[in-house]
């Protein structure tokens, strides 16, 4: 089932930097072609605000970012 999603795969040559080994692999995929996911450290959190009821608003901000 998951074959059927991937269109094809490209994989390039490993580099090593500093004792650490990485490689970079593209996914490309049926319909919407390779996409690039955001590393979650660098999204800023948005305060979350909560209107309870008329006149009270109740915010929220995480104190840190789980990783």
């Amino acid at each position: 089932m998951v074959a059927e999603l991937i269109d094809h795969i490209e994989v390039y040559h490993a580099e090593k930097q500093d004792g650490i080994t990485n490689q970079r692999v593209v996914i490309y995929y049926n319909c919407i072609g390779a996409f690039d996911v955001p590393d979650r450290r660098r999204i800023p959190e948005a305060d979350i605000i909560m209107e309870t009821k008329k006149g009270v608003a109740l915010s929220y901000a995480p104190e840190r970012l789980a990783v």
